[in-house]
Protein backbone atom coordinates (compact mmCIF):
# COMPACT_ATOMS: atom_id res chain seq x y z
CA UNK A 1 0.00 0.00 0.00
CA UNK A 2 3.01 2.28 0.03
CA UNK A 3 2.19 2.77 -3.65
CA UNK A 4 -0.85 4.80 -2.60
CA UNK A 5 1.34 7.11 -0.51
CA UNK A 6 3.85 7.33 -3.33
CA UNK A 7 1.11 8.33 -5.83
CA UNK A 8 -0.23 10.89 -3.34
CA UNK A 9 3.06 12.56 -2.54
CA UNK A 10 4.42 12.56 -6.09
CA UNK A 11 1.28 14.34 -7.27
CA UNK A 12 2.41 17.33 -5.16
CA UNK A 13 6.21 17.22 -5.29
CA UNK A 14 9.06 15.51 -7.12
CA UNK A 15 11.11 12.79 -5.45
CA UNK A 16 13.82 10.54 -6.83
CA UNK A 17 13.42 6.77 -6.89
CA UNK A 18 16.08 6.57 -4.19
CA UNK A 19 14.19 9.00 -1.95
CA UNK A 20 10.95 7.05 -2.37
CA UNK A 21 12.78 3.80 -1.68
CA UNK A 22 14.18 5.31 1.52
CA UNK A 23 10.72 6.50 2.65
CA UNK A 24 9.36 3.01 1.97
CA UNK A 25 12.19 1.33 3.90
CA UNK A 26 11.18 3.12 7.10
CA UNK A 27 7.42 2.77 6.62
CA UNK A 28 5.20 0.19 8.28
CA UNK A 29 1.93 -0.99 6.79
CA UNK A 30 -0.88 -2.00 9.12
CA UNK A 31 -4.38 -3.36 8.57
CA UNK A 32 -7.13 -2.26 10.91
CA UNK A 33 -10.46 -4.01 11.36
CA UNK A 34 -13.69 -2.03 11.57
CA UNK A 35 -13.83 -0.32 14.99
CA UNK A 36 -10.21 -1.22 15.79
CA UNK A 37 -8.46 1.51 17.76
CA UNK A 38 -5.30 3.10 16.37
CA UNK A 39 -4.87 5.58 19.23
CA UNK A 40 -6.70 5.65 22.57
CA UNK A 41 -7.18 8.69 24.78
CA UNK A 42 -4.31 8.70 27.26
CA UNK A 43 -1.81 7.08 24.89
CA UNK A 44 1.01 9.03 23.28
CA UNK A 45 0.73 9.54 19.51
CA UNK A 46 3.98 8.02 18.19
CA UNK A 47 3.32 7.74 14.42
CA UNK A 48 2.61 9.80 11.33
CA UNK A 49 -0.23 7.96 9.59
CA UNK A 50 -1.34 7.90 5.94
CA UNK A 51 -4.64 6.20 5.06
CA UNK A 52 -4.07 4.09 1.94
CA UNK A 53 -7.48 2.41 2.07
CA UNK A 54 -10.47 2.88 4.34
CA UNK A 55 -11.60 5.57 6.76
CA UNK A 56 -10.39 6.75 10.18
CA UNK A 57 -12.23 8.83 12.75
CA UNK A 58 -10.64 11.12 15.34
CA UNK A 59 -12.90 11.84 18.31
CA UNK A 60 -13.11 12.48 22.03
CA UNK A 61 -15.60 11.30 24.61
CA UNK A 62 -17.43 13.71 26.87
CA UNK A 63 -17.97 12.81 30.52
CA UNK A 64 -21.47 11.56 29.72
CA UNK A 65 -20.11 9.20 27.04
CA UNK A 66 -21.17 11.36 24.09
CA UNK A 67 -18.75 11.26 21.16
CA UNK A 68 -17.36 14.52 19.80
CA UNK A 69 -16.01 13.87 16.30
CA UNK A 70 -13.13 16.13 15.31
CA UNK A 71 -12.49 14.77 11.85
CA UNK A 72 -12.74 11.91 9.43
CA UNK A 73 -9.64 10.87 7.53
CA UNK A 74 -10.50 9.23 4.20
CA UNK A 75 -8.17 7.48 1.78
CA UNK A 76 -5.19 9.46 0.50
CA UNK A 77 -4.99 11.66 3.57
CA UNK A 78 -2.93 11.67 6.72
CA UNK A 79 -3.82 12.09 10.34
CA UNK A 80 -2.01 12.83 13.54
CA UNK A 81 -2.67 14.43 16.92
CA UNK A 82 0.16 16.97 16.84
CA UNK A 83 0.04 18.07 20.46
CA UNK A 84 0.55 14.50 21.61
CA UNK A 85 3.02 13.63 18.83
CA UNK A 86 5.20 16.74 19.13
CA UNK A 87 5.28 16.90 22.91
CA UNK A 88 5.11 13.14 23.56
CA UNK A 89 2.24 13.62 26.00
CA UNK A 90 -0.99 11.63 26.35
CA UNK A 91 -3.59 12.32 23.68
CA UNK A 92 -7.01 13.71 24.53
CA UNK A 93 -8.36 12.01 21.42
CA UNK A 94 -9.11 8.55 20.06
CA UNK A 95 -8.54 7.38 16.50
CA UNK A 96 -10.36 4.31 15.20
CA UNK A 97 -11.23 2.66 11.89
CA UNK A 98 -14.79 3.05 10.66
CA UNK A 99 -14.24 0.28 8.10
CA UNK A 100 -11.51 -2.13 7.07
CA UNK A 101 -8.54 0.21 6.74
CA UNK A 102 -4.93 -0.04 5.60
CA UNK A 103 -2.48 2.57 6.83
CA UNK A 104 1.15 3.41 6.14
CA UNK A 105 2.93 4.85 9.16
CA UNK A 106 6.30 6.08 10.37
CA UNK A 107 7.60 6.47 13.90
CA UNK A 108 8.42 9.99 15.01
CA UNK A 109 12.14 9.24 14.91
CA UNK A 110 12.01 7.66 11.46
CA UNK A 111 9.94 10.49 10.02
CA UNK A 112 12.37 13.09 11.37
CA UNK A 113 15.22 11.09 9.84
CA UNK A 114 13.42 11.09 6.48
CA UNK A 115 12.71 14.82 6.70
CA UNK A 116 16.39 15.49 7.40
CA UNK A 117 17.56 13.26 4.56
CA UNK A 118 15.00 14.53 2.02
CA UNK A 119 14.71 18.34 2.14
CA UNK A 120 11.98 18.30 -0.51
CA UNK A 121 9.77 16.28 1.86
CA UNK A 122 10.32 18.83 4.63
CA UNK A 123 9.34 21.62 2.25
CA UNK A 124 6.23 19.68 1.16
CA UNK A 125 5.25 19.04 4.81
CA UNK A 126 5.70 22.72 5.70
CA UNK A 127 3.53 23.81 2.77
CA UNK A 128 0.86 21.26 3.70
CA UNK A 129 0.94 22.43 7.31
CA UNK A 130 0.57 26.08 6.30
CA UNK A 131 -2.33 25.39 3.95
CA UNK A 132 -4.11 23.33 6.61
CA UNK A 133 -3.54 25.96 9.29
CA UNK A 134 -5.21 28.53 7.05
CA UNK A 135 -8.14 26.20 6.45
CA UNK A 136 -8.76 25.12 10.06
CA UNK A 137 -9.07 28.06 12.41
CA UNK A 138 -10.54 27.47 15.85
CA UNK A 139 -9.84 27.66 19.54
CA UNK A 140 -8.24 24.20 19.72
CA UNK A 141 -6.35 24.66 16.49
CA UNK A 142 -2.94 25.57 17.88
CA UNK A 143 -2.93 22.98 20.62
CA UNK A 144 -4.47 20.02 18.79
CA UNK A 145 -3.57 20.35 15.14
CA UNK A 146 -4.58 17.28 13.17
CA UNK A 147 -2.86 17.78 9.83
CA UNK A 148 0.30 15.85 8.91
Amino acid sequence: MFECFEAYITSYAEFTKEELKYMRSLATEKKLRRRQMLLKEGEVCRHKVFVAKGLLRTYSLKDDGTEYILRFTPENNCTIVHHSYNNQVPSKYNIDALEETVIVMWTREDFEEIMTAIPNLRLFAERLKESNMDAKPGKDHDEYQLYC
